[in-house]
């Protein structure tokens, strides 16, 4: 499963919103966890991961002008290797356990 299956078998399956693929914004972004927002991602969650921490973040606008923003940490040279993921919603933190392997909506995984 990839960022993008994760991120949209989540929001099925979690939020009840269907992602429309095409209206989603993908970044990369490597940060220190000096510069994180605690209040984003929550300083628990950081102790025991590696600094730096790649970002991999999925940012979404569903129909009622809420904004998603998904976000699956890595090390910097293993992006393949999920650590942890947090959902935020209109910037707030909603999810901070988001689970790195969902089961689809029609089962599969």
């Amino acid at each position: 499963m990839n960022t993008t299956e994760l991120f949209v078998n989540y929001m099925e399956k979690t939020h009840e919103i269907k992602v429309n693929i095409n209206e989603v914004i993908f970044e990369g972004l490597t940060m220190f966890q000096a510069e994180i927002d605690e209040n984003i991602f929550p300083v628990k969650v950081l102790k025991g991961l590696p600094d730096p921490l790649l970002f991999l973040t999925t940012v979404y606008m569903d129909q009622k002008e809420q904004e998603w923003i998904f976000c699956i940490v890595t090390e910097i040279d293993i992006a393949d290797k999920w650590l942890h993921a947090v959902c935020i919603k209109d910037g707030e933190l909603i999810d901070e356990n988001v689970p790195l392997v969902l089961r689809s909506v029609d089962g599969g995984i």
